[in-house]
């Protein structure tokens, strides 16, 4: 098998960022379906000779792939695409939370609005059975994000012990990748601090030179850490970005593929929280801004001949001013990966309103959101995602183009 898209220009690329570029290529040949989810890799000779690159770079970068979860590595049978939803494959997407710094309040309305959605999670639809806690993508979140602030006073998880730097099957540059976030939970290392030397990683963890540098490039391409030549390596002062080299449309594809339920009921609940916090923050004037937004947004769906792309702005302006409107950066920057790696969904599902003519139906879910919103009315707000929730999976909004 080989990438449909022709080898980038590596030549002119400075020589530690060849891995990236390889993974920019992978993850763009996944986003596009020429490399199909489930399938094993080529082999390392193949990929060398299809890059025109030596065994280290190639090697670096399907450890970038595996630490993103992109990949899984099975020994003696290949390297695989992956193909389903873990949270595996999400959590490093949720990284960049270390550097919003939420104040003491932001923390307790967080989870405080966490803990809403959660019960609503525990409370499923007639019909439908729930998921045991601990298996769902949003409980797994959760126990995350307790996890990432645990150093800041954020209150302890029931399941805390389920952190991923908890599993004692991950291998060694894994076991090193997930300390060093531990480390930054914990706050025994800050943004901007220099990471010990690779002979002190090398006794600390008791592996080689090789697998000390294969975590420090996969900490390096989740925006970790910075290596500076020739000072060393040091915590990023700043990490609220997703990495430009990673195609999101990867997430999209291998969402829709196994794990759109899941997904989208990850999504329902952390609308859930935002729309939790922001029922309570949001002044007067917001709430009145978000209520014209719906109703724009209602006008546009009940046109005679509704425009998709003024569709398609208007319900990203809804989105947004929730999101101003719930006034909580742990919150905000949480909703935030979601809301970059769905574009594609939220696109599918104005799409198949218009094709099926349930567009009145969806705008008056909106209009109720912002009834809702007005009236601060917070035990309207279960059932109200449910339904929105219901009208998605009706949709089938992460069907995959």
């Amino acid at each position: 098998m080989s990438l449909s898209s022709p080898p980038l220009p590596f030549s002119s690329l400075s020589r530690q960022r060849v891995s990236f570029a390889i993974v920019a290529q992978i993850t763009h040949a996944i986003a596009q379906g020429t490399m199909p989810l489930g399938s094993c890799l080529p082999t390392e000779p193949q990929l060398m000779e299809q890059f025109g690159v030596g065994r280290n770079a190639l090697r670096e970068a399907i450890k970038i792939l595996e630490a993103f979860g992109l990949v899984v590595i099975r020994r003696g049978s290949g390297t695989f695409l992956q193909d389903t939803c873990t949270f595996d494959l999400l959590a490093p997407l949720f990284l960049r939370l270390l550097w919003t710094a939420p104040s003491h309040q932001d923390l307790t309305d967080a989870f405080q609005a966490l803990a809403h959605a959660q019960q609503a999670l525990d409370k499923p639809a007639a019909g439908r059975s729930p998921a045991p806690q601990d298996e769902t993508i949003f409980s797994q979140l959760v126990t995350l994000v307790h996890s990432l602030f645990r150093g800041q006073g954020a209150p302890a998880a029931p399941c805390l012990n389920n952190a991923p730097w908890t599993s004692e099957k991950l291998p060694a540059s894994r076991r090193i990748f997930w300390q060093m976030v531990k480390d930054l939970a914990d706050q025994t290392i800050a943004p901007g601090d220099k990471l010990p030397t690779e002979q002190a990683l090398m006794e600390r963890f008791s592996v080689s030179r090789n697998v000390v540098r294969e975590a420090i490039k996969a900490l390096e391409a989740t925006g970790i850490v910075e290596i500076r030549r020739p000072e060393g390596t040091f915590v990023s002062p700043c990490n609220d970005t997703f990495p430009t080299f990673v195609d999101t449309g990867v997430y999209s594809r291998i969402l829709a593929h196994h794990g759109s339920g899941q997904f989208l009921r990850l999504k329902i609940c952390l609308r859930d929280a935002v729309f939790y916090t922001a029922s309570e923050k949001a002044s007067l004037e917001g709430r009145q801004q978000f209520s014209a937004l719906s109703t724009a947004f209602a006008q546009l769906l009940r046109d005679p001949a509704p425009q998709l792309a003024a569709c398609t702005a208007a319900l990203d302006a809804l989105n947004n001013q929730l999101s101003l409107l719930c006034a909580n950066p742990l919150l905000q920057q949480t909703e935030q990966v979601i809301l970059d790696i769905s574009a594609q969904s939220r696109h599918n599902f104005l799409v198949k309103a218009l094709q099926t003519g349930r567009q009145k139906e969806v705008a008056q879910s909106y209009l109720r959101d912002a009834d809702i919103l007005m009236t601060r009315d917070r035990a309207a707000i279960p059932a109200a995602m449910e339904q929105k929730l219901s009208l998605w999976l009706s949709l089938n909004i992460m069907e995959s183009p």
